[in-house]
């Protein structure tokens, strides 16, 4: 079977002026939250000349997501469903783990991890349908991916529209409003196999049909932005970030020489969700995607990072944590 873990943590400070389109979480009140979530990271190796595309992705099953907040802190974590034996012959098995640490204020900062063992190939029939058996994937139980990333977005307008109250619902939003970010990011990106990724015998990737393990650290500078439409207690809110990225690339090839150069590539972030926002009661549907992408060899090899969850929050007041109210103030 598949395993999976997940944690997220999340630190989320607010400051709400008279004037601002926001109100903060109140300041005795826990959030329980407890819903699906779907999460992977996938990778696609884009063939030069605009051709052919292989998309590799992680067979991993969906998790419950659980999350206790706390006035500006919160916790969380995603337990592991049973992936459905069905899919292990067709896809393969694979194991992940995730782990997210965040910080919701007028500068957000975002830390993740990723790591990945076992990869199948989505478009099989399309890139070398001789790769595997009929209605079965090509399977590489021996791919790995891992990644480590810092993300900061510092808000430009934080009176008009805040990521926690946003996308943590640290809060309410009063009226829709909008902001412009700065955004910075760093990352260490890294997929390895122990024979090349692409399919023996595919046709169009020229050299990027050798290459076994890619090696990418990152470091960029972008822009974002976001908004939130309201009306009464729903929302629906969205946000995206796009940057320039310098890049030191290796690449190992099994056939010929190894590449070791720097590149200017991009970085992109985007989420929207939607739901309700009540008093007690909260209803929240999110997307998240993020995206690396890597120039080279006249191909390009994308990361791509997806999450989905749909979640019910429930807001129990009255609730005074003496031994957190320290560590909130000192974050707000």
């Amino acid at each position: 079977m598949s395993k999976t873990l997940g944690i997220l943590i999340l630190f989320s400070a607010s400051v709400a002026w008279s004037e601002a389109k926001w109100d903060s979480a109140g300041a005795d009140e826990v959030k329980v939250t407890l819903g699906p979530q779907v999460s992977s990271y996938q990778i696609d190796i884009q063939s030069p000349n605009d051709g052919p595309e292989a998309q590799f992705m992680p067979n991993v099953g969906s998790k419950t997501y659980l999350g206790v907040s706390y006035r500006n802190l919160g916790a969380s974590i995603g337990l592991s469903n049973p992936v459905d034996p069905s899919t292990v012959e067709q896809k393969g098995e694979s194991s992940a783990t995730d782990f997210h640490l965040r910080f919701y204020g007028k500068r957000t900062y975002e830390f993740s991890y990723q790591s990945y063992k076992g990869y199948y190939l989505d478009n099989t029939e399309a890139i070398n349908a001789g790769s595997a058996p009929v209605g079965i994937k090509y399977q590489r139980s021996d791919i790995s991916t891992r990644n480590i990333s810092f993300v900061m977005h510092w808000n430009l307008r934080e009176d008009d529209y805040s990521l926690g109250v946003a996308f943590g619902q640290d809060g309410h939003q009063k009226e829709s409003g909008w902001s412009y970010f700065a955004s910075a990011m760093i990352s260490d990106n890294k997929m390895t196999g122990d024979s090349p990724f692409i399919p023996a015998g595919t046709s169009g990737f020229d050299r990027l049909a050798d290459l076994q393990e890619l090696d990418r650290q990152m470091a960029g500078l972008g822009g974002a932005v976001g908004g939130i439409w309201v009306r009464g207690p729903w929302y629906v809110t969205g946000f995206a970030a796009l940057g320039v990225a310098w890049q030191k690339v290796y690449g190992k090839f099994a056939t010929s020489a190894n590449l070791d150069e720097s590149f200017v590539g991009y970085f992109s972030d985007a989420k929207v969700g939607a739901g309700y926002n009540g008093e007690r009661h909260v209803l929240d549907l999110q997307l998240h995607s993020d995206n690396t992408t890597t120039d080279f060899l006249g191909g390009t090899v994308d990361a791509i990072q997806m999450e989905m969850r749909l979640t019910y929050s429930y807001r129990f007041q009255n609730v005074d944590l003496p031994g957190l109210n320290s560590l909130s103030s000192f974050l707000d």
